[in-house]
Order: structure tokens, then C-alpha cells, then sequence
């Protein structure tokens, strides 16, 4: 057994031993230098047959910028990019799900519903009440929100749905109408859902939409940036929607609030796996092929850009905003793991995000973690991967390291 005397320095090379990391220098030695094999077979038992954890990249900031682009000029591989939308399921406002808009109006000549004033730009309203400026934005007549509304009617009203590659992880994909207002601008849209029965039909919450945009409608005429994906994350905090600037926006999500952490961590979770699922399913049944009779044969993703769902206005406030990363992170492992078909993930780089990949790396789960039901689909599988670990890694490596510190960061160590 192996104790540790505690330095700063060996807090950290504990930790990056942990992720699986090498000296900088390991690679120098060579393949023949006495003890080089035996590590990296070791990490490569670890990694590739027991950990089975993915290697996820970050999207690159642009020198000078505060956020990476949901969209790049240079995009190579088919991307779809994940907006966490609002529960009337409109594009555009404010925050991301409006910089994504406005993007989309700039650079993709979609018709998103901002007002511009005479020389392009778009209009701004001053909020006296907050004392703040808002894009002016009609969501009543944003395009997407119908085609999204259609989606998700067909979602909760219809028998009829394509089959999952898997048992285990219930379909809810409805292909879309071509006839809806986006359809100038999409040349595919599908949804669904993680519940077989949603209950209250208006509570969209869950529910991911995928839409291929047309070949001349992609931002930055770009012939990688080729899908926007679209979901609804859970209430956990009863913020007023600020991004509108408006006041006849519909009050009745104040219903739906999440007040328990492990529930709303649950629902994270869930959220991740059915974008993940959906974004498979796509691929699976329907890239490379023509199911509208369209004329247009449709890219496969290779390439789902995420940023952090909920960990914003709406997150639970027990909840930390790495959690809700982590939650994510493992509820797309969870498809990954099962599934074929799914496209390569990109991480929106934040502090929350770099955080939660650490622990994601390390085996972490949320704290929340612990009340979610047995039964919750895609635990299982994220359950046995600790289990293998428990078994082969946890026995032969004694663990003195405190994990008091993880506590404040909504972490809990696996095992």
C-alpha cells in the first residue's frame, strides 16, 4: 500500500495519474527503456478495456474571444450544434440560443425573427423595469417554434415511431413535415423523446429536435456546418426569462420547476442521452439517404458540438454548474457506449466544462448521482463501467487521496 505525503505538486501529479496521463518527457525513453512497456499497456488495459471512457476534444477559442463559435468558417467534418433552447422551442432572443439565431440570420440568410433597422442591424428595446436592452425578437413567429411545435405534437400524440438500434433505449424519432415555415431552410427535421408518455403535453422539457439545414442555408456556406440540434432543459430555479424583453411570455413552466437536486441532475442526464440517442438514430436510419424524395441525400454527422445545458439561469441552485456538465457528459457516454452510429463529441470550452472532463476522465459521478432509480435508462450501463473499474483498478490502487474537496464541486468519487 502506497501513502502519499501531501505537496501541492503531488496533488497534481496525483491527479493527472488518475486521468491516465504520462510525463510530458515518457515518450523520450523509448519503447525498450526498462518499465515503458509495462505502463502503457497498463494505460492501455485501462483505457480501451476497462475504463472504456471516450476522448473528447474542445472547440478552440478564437484568439482575443470570450466564447468559442457555435459555428466555424473552417468547419471539415458534418457538425450539428446543440442549442439548450426554451419550452416554446423558439430560435433566437438572447443568451446563446440567441447568438446562435442572430449567427443563423448573419451568416446562413435564414429569416430568424429579430427586427433590423435600415441599416442591417438589429433593433434593440430598452427594458426599463430592468434597466437592460434586448434584441427585439418576435418568438411568436419564429419559424423553427412551428416546425419544433409540429415535432413535438407528433411526439406526444402518435403511435407510430421509428425503432431504436437498441431495446434498451426506448425510441421517440418522428420525422418531420416538409411543409412547415422552416421548410425553405431545412431539408430534415426530426425529434424525440426519452419518455414513452411525456404527460403534460406542453411541457417540451427532454425533448431534442434535429434540423439539416438546406445546402444554402449552412452557416458561413460552410459544407461542414450542416444540422442544429435543439433541446429543452429541465427548471431547476424559477428565473424570469430576461432574454425576451417582454411581458406576455406564457408563465406556465413556473409549474414545472425541478425542486429536488438528484431529480434535476436525473433529468440532465436524460436530456444528454436522448440528444445523443437522437443524433445516432439520425445517422443510423436515415444519412446517406433520401427519405423525403427531396433530391437532396443527406449528410451524416460527424460531429456533435455541446455546451453545458441548464447550468445557467434555470440550474437547480444545490446543483453546480460542473455537475450539470458531468451529468451530460455521462449520460452521452452512456449512448456512445451502446450505439454505433453516434458522431464524435466536441466540449464548448468553459471552466465548468474543462472541470467536469477531469472528473468524467477520473470516473467521477455527481454527487447527485445517488437517488437516481435503479431503473433510469442508461445507468446500468454507466454502472458497469464502475464496476469493472471497482474490480480491476480500485483493488490494486489504494486510494488515500481526501475527496472532502470534490464535495463543493457536486462530485463524488466512483466506487
Amino acid at each position: 500500500q502506497l501513502e502519499l505525503m501531501p505537496d501541492k505538486d503531488m496533488k497534481l501529479a496525483y491527479d493527472l495519474y488518475s486521468m491516465g496521463c504520462t510525463p510530458v518527457k515518457w515518450k523520450e525513453r523509448g519503447p525498450q527503456a526498462e518499465g515503458s512497456g509495462g505502463v502503457a499497456d497498463l494505460f492501455d488495459i485501462i483505457h480501451s478495456k476497462i475504463y472504456r471512457v471516450f476522448a473528447f476534444s474542445f472547440v478552440p477559442k478564437p484568439e482575443g474571444e470570450e466564447f468559442a463559435e457555435p459555428y466555424r468558417e473552417d468547419q471539415k467534418d458534418h457538425l450539428a450544434f446543440l442549442v439548450s433552447g426554451h419550452e416554446e422551442l423558439f430560435v433566437g432572443g438572447d443568451s446563446l440560443n440567441g447568438r446562435v439565431g442572430k449567427l443563423l440570420m448573419l451568416q446562413a440568410k435564414q429569416p430568424i425573427s429579430y427586427e433590423r433597422k435600415s441599416d442591417g442591424k438589429i433593433e434593440k428595446i430598452f427594458d426599463r423595469e430592468r434597466g437592460k436592452k434586448f434584441h427585439k425578437f418576435d418568438w411568436k413567429q419564429c419559424a423553427y417554434r412551428e416546425m419544433h411545435k409540429k415535432l413535438w405534437d407528433k411526439i406526444t400524440s402518435e403511435s407510430t415511431t421509428v425503432a431504436s438500434a437498441k431495446e434498451d433505449i426506448p425510441c421517440r424519432t418522428i420525422v418531420g413535415d416538409p411543409s412547415t415555415p422552416a421548410a425553405p431552410l431545412v431539408a430534415f427535421s426530426c425529434a424525440r423523446h426519452y419518455k414513452a408518455k411525456t404527460g403534460d403535453k406542453r411541457k417540451t422539457t427532454g425533448s431534442a429536435y434535429l434540423s439539416i439545414f438546406n445546402t444554402g442555408n449552412r452557416p458561413y456556406a460552410s459544407a461542414g456546418n450542416v444540422a442544429l440540434m435543439y433541446t429543452v432543459g429541465p427548471k431547476g430555479a424559477d428565473t424570469e426569462l430576461e432574454m425576451l424583453g417582454t411581458k406576455d411570455f406564457p408563465k406556465d413552466g413556473a409549474n414545472w420547476l425541478v425542486k429536488d437536486p438528484h431529480e434535476f441532475v436525473k433529468e440532465i442526464f436524460l436530456l444528454a442521452t436522448n440528444v445523443m440517442a437522437l443524433a445516432e438514430d439520425y445517422n443510423n436510419k436515415f444519412a446517406g439517404r433520401d427519405p423525403l424524395e427531396s433530391g437532396q441525400y443527406l449528410p451524416k454527422l460527424g460531429v456533435l458540438r455541446t455546451p453545458i445545458c441548464a447550468g445557467g439561469n434555470y440550474k437547480h441552485p444545490d446543483v453546480t454548474e460542473t455537475e450539470v456538465a458531468l451529468a451530460m457528459l455521462w449520460g452521452y457516454h452512456a449512448v456512445m457506449k451502446q450505439l454505433a452510429h453516434c458522431p464524435k463529441l466536441e466540449l464548448m470550452p468553459s471552466a465548468a466544462m474543462l472541470e467536469a472532463y477531469s472528473h468524467y476522465r477520473r470516473l467521477r459521478l455527481p454527487v447527485h448521482w445517488d437517488r437516481i432509480p435503479k431503473g433510469t435508462q442508461g445507468r446500468g450501463q454507466v454502472e458497469g463501467l464502475f464496476n469493472l473499474v471497482k474490480d480491476y483498478v480500485h483493488q490494486q490502487t489504494s486510494t488515500s487521496k481526501a475527496v472532502a474537496d470534490d464535495a463543493t464541486s457536486g462530485i463524488s468519487p466512483a466506487g
